[in-house]
This record gives C-alpha cells, structure tokens and sequence, in this order.
C-alpha cells in the first residue's frame, strides 16, 4: 500500500522516521507531505495514489490535524489513522466521523499490523494498540530488543527537503523509557499504560551501542555530520551503557555531541570520561531553586545539593552546560521564582533556558491544576 505522513511544518520527526522504517522494510511505500510547503490546497494532488494518511498529533495540535484529516476525507475518501501523544493519552478522538483509526504508544509494529491487514482485506478491529470506532483495543508489549527495529528511514525528509538535509546537528535516540516521575511530563502516564511492562523493568530500554554507533557512521557517510544531538528523554541513566558508548564513540566517530541528561546522575568517574570526548555540551533540568515546588509539585526527586555538586563537576573538567527553569509555577511567589534565577547563577550554566509552565493534559501538573 501507499501511505502517506501528514505534518504540520518544517522538522524531522524521528518518531515518523522509525514508523517509516518498519512500513517500507515490509514493502510498502511510503511518503511525507508537509501542506504548508505548498499552495493553498495542491498537497491534495501529490496524494491521489495514497491508500491511507497517516497524522501524528501532538498535545495541543488536533485541532489543525483535524481539519486535514476532514480536507482528504471528503476529497480523496483514503482511510485516515491518527497517532502520536495527543491520541495516545487521548484516544477517544477517534469519535470524529474524518478518523477511521487510532493508534496508541509505540506503534511501529502495530501500524505495520494495520496496513499489512488493510491491504490484504482483514478485519481489522483486534490489532493491540490499534482503536476503531467499533472497538478500543488493549496494548501490546513494548518491543525489548530495540536493536530489531530498523534505523530510523531519514529518507522520508531529506529526500525531499534541503533544508533538514543540511542542517549539521542531527538527532538520534539511543533507547526508550525515563526512570523519573516528574508531575509536568508525560512518562508517569505512559509508564501506566504499559504497566505490565514497566513491572517487569522491560519500561527503560537502550540499544546496543554497536548499533548506535553504526547508525551514526551511516548517517555521517550519507548526508554529513557536525554534531550529533541525543535525543533521548535522559542519556546517561545507565552507567556501564554511557561508559562503555563513550569509549566506543571516541574511537570511532569522535563528532561533537550533546544531550539531556539529571543533575546527580553521573558520577565523577564517568564525567571525567566524557571530558575526555568532543562534548560539546549537556543539559539538565533544574525546573525551580525551590526544593518544594521542584519535588513537592514537580516530583522530580533532585534536591538543590544534586545540583551545584553536578555543575561542578562540569565546571572542573571544563564541559559547557544549560539547565532547563521553569517560572510561573502553580502556588509559586515572586521569591521562590527569584530562588530559581539565583541558583542558576550561582553555578554559572552556560546556557540558562527558561519557560512558562505549562499544564498538559494527562499529566500529574495538569490535575493539580
């Protein structure tokens, strides 16, 4: 079959990237359009041959999603499925006439179930993961071996746009999964909706690093590299991985690179070893200098002395760093929020990042709102 990703402006979504993957290994074309790169309504004609549309919606885009979804319903009559956060926590979406199926969670092989049933005929209202409007099906395992899954189908983009083709930072994951709860993020409810899983400790996934390593070499090889950027939800939460990835890394790619990862999460030891690479630079959250909102509110489970001890240790063997603030904090004073710009001064981050809290659906912070 023919499908076809429906996005809503200009970025590389790794997420697409990998569901790609998984299509076009079992056959199936696929294509990326991005409506707004073309006139008024033409991205209609590039999609007469598609079969089915596929959208991936984020929390607080569905609306605009919607009304695409309706535009190629009513012109081209191709089945629609809607994926991604917004439907995964928010599955009931699937009530709108212009939406044939939703799909939950990590959905590569889910999706291939769907579109492998639909071009052969099958009933399609039993596959896990997959939500029609007869039907809300429970979840599949998370896949455990990350390394059987494709590496991410970049092809979808840069085959088509320039732009992301030549930016110099590319992103890549290098495992699935957050050890952490924090009330503002949407782990605590997608650790639930795999519970089974994350009792078994099957929740926190890496690859191999041969297979990161090898991934990254090819997309150095094919489109050009300068620095690479980790993308994961926190890189560094297992010590012999990060450990042993760096020692690999700096034979064999020893690009700059960068990543997120928690204040008190490397030690000494593994610090010094990545001073001892291209670092470019790290980033982690400090959300507030207040102890209470960051771990009473927040529940992030980082204490302030976490915090200066890890800048530090990036200051002593020279690592730039930024830390990610959040002001505007639910019951917070004008002192608590002059806490957090005084404590990013005090360890002098290179690069102070700050937003406007922001209460998303599903999560512990939007139901204490």
């Amino acid at each position: 079959m023919k499908v076809v990703f429906i996005q809503d402006m200009l970025y590389e979504n790794l997420g697409l990237c990998y569901l790609s993957a998984v299509l076009k290994q079992a056959g199936h074309k696929v294509d990326l359009i991005i409506p707004s790169e073309y006139k008024e309504e033409d991205y209609l004609d590039q999609m007469k041959d598609a079969d089915v549309a596929l959208f991936s919606v984020a929390i607080t885009t569905e609306k605009w999603f919607l009304e695409k979804a309706k535009e190629i319903k009513d012109t081209l009559g191709i089945k629609t499925v809607f994926g991604g956060p917004h439907t995964t926590f928010s599955p009931d979406i699937i009530k709108n006439p212009q939406i044939d199926f939703v799909v939950q969670g990590e959905s590569e092989y889910a999706l291939l179930e769907l579109i492998t049933d639909l071009e052969q005929g099958k009933d399609t209202t039993n596959i896990p993961n997959v939500s029609t409007k007869e039907k809300t099906n429970p979840m599949r395992p998370l896949e455990g071996e990350l390394d059987k899954l494709p590496f991410a189908d970049r092809e979808l983009y840069y085959s088509k746009y320039k732009f992301l083709r030549e930016l110099p930072t590319k992103r890549f994951f290098s495992g699935r999964g957050c050890p952490r709860s924090c009330s503002f993020c949407y782990v605590p409810s997608m650790r639930n909706l795999y519970k089974n899983d994350a009792m078994q400790g099957k929740y926190l996934r890496k690859r191999s690093v041969r297979n990161v390593i090898d991934e990254i070499k090819e997309v150095k090889e094919k489109y050009g590299l300068h620095t690479v950027r980790f993308s994961d939800d926190t890189f560094g939460w297992h010590k012999k991985w990060f450990n042993d990835f760096l020692k690999v890394y700096k034979e064999e790619v020893n690009l700059p690179f960068t990543f997120l990862f928690v204040a008190g999460e490397l030690d000494e030891p593994s610090i010094k070893i990545l001073s001892e690479t291209k670092i470019s630079s790290v980033y982690f959250g400090i959300e507030s200098g207040n102890e209470r909102i960051r771990n009473g509110l927040y529940k992030k489970g980082v204490t302030n002395q976490q915090v200066r001890e890890t800048a530090r240790l990036l200051r002593k063997y020279k690592i730039k760093f930024g830390t990610y603030n959040i002001v505007g904090n639910p019951t917070e004073s004008v002192e608590e929020a002059f806490e957090t710009i005084n404590l990013n001064a005090e360890i002098k981050t290179n690069f102070p990042n700050c937003s406007i809290a922001q209460p998303y659906p599903n999560t512990g912070l939007y139901e204490y709102a």
